[in-house]
């Protein structure tokens, strides 16, 4: 029998942690299947992002609320690309991004790992962030290397399930894990 991940942190809205919009809040709706990145979580991904988010290319499979997105635009991330596969969510994702007058994020309605050839640049880092117990991670790992998105040395966010086992390729370097009591979450490299 499958956990069902409950997430104390969906309460409808969070702010941006650090950087030029510090402060500033995201709304989303609380009854969407949105499971934003804690406060806390965010905070420690983006101290080691640090040395390498300014300037950045960003992919955001899963975009959700957009808070990883958004978070790394905020802190000098030079572009976004945000990709999420339900409409309703993209709707308010775009509403969300308006408010925040920028035009260097881009959202893609798409699914993974469908839609192949729709990316054509490589990122410097990767934020995978998939809905929980649905089997996405390893696909969207696949997708990636299919799709030829990364280059030496690209970084890329994972957070799942604390009980997932997942099989990285052989050239990707684990920099970072951490634990929450139901999370892992952990920064690869591409060797």
């Amino acid at each position: 029998m499958k956990k069902k991940h409950t997430n104390k942190y969906n309460s409808g809205h969070l702010r941006i942690i650090s950087g030029n919009w510090r402060g500033k809040k995201i709304i989303f709706p609380k009854d969407l299947a949105i499971r934003p990145t804690s406060d806390q979580t965010r905070e420690t991904l983006f101290n080691w992002l640090n040395p390498y988010i300014k300037d950045s290319i960003c992919l955001d499979l899963f975009a959700g609320s957009g808070a990883l997105g958004l978070e790394a635009l905020s802190r000098g991330a030079k572009k976004v690309v945000a990709i999420e596969q339900n409409k309703e969510i993209i709707q308010h994702l775009a509403k969300t991004i308006e408010k925040f007058d920028t035009n260097a994020i881009q959202i893609i309605h798409l699914c993974i790992p469908n839609n192949l050839g729709i990316l054509t640049e490589k990122f410097d880092i990767i934020f995978i962030d998939p809905p929980f117990y649905k089997n996405l991670l390893a696909s969207s790992i696949k997708w990636l290397i299919n799709e030829n998105l990364l280059h030496p040395k690209t970084l890329i966010y994972l957070e799942q399930e604390k009980d997932l086992v997942i099989k990285f390729p052989s050239n990707w370097l684990e920099l970072r894990t951490k634990y929450t009591l139901q999370t892992k979450y952990q920064l690869m490299q591409v060797n």
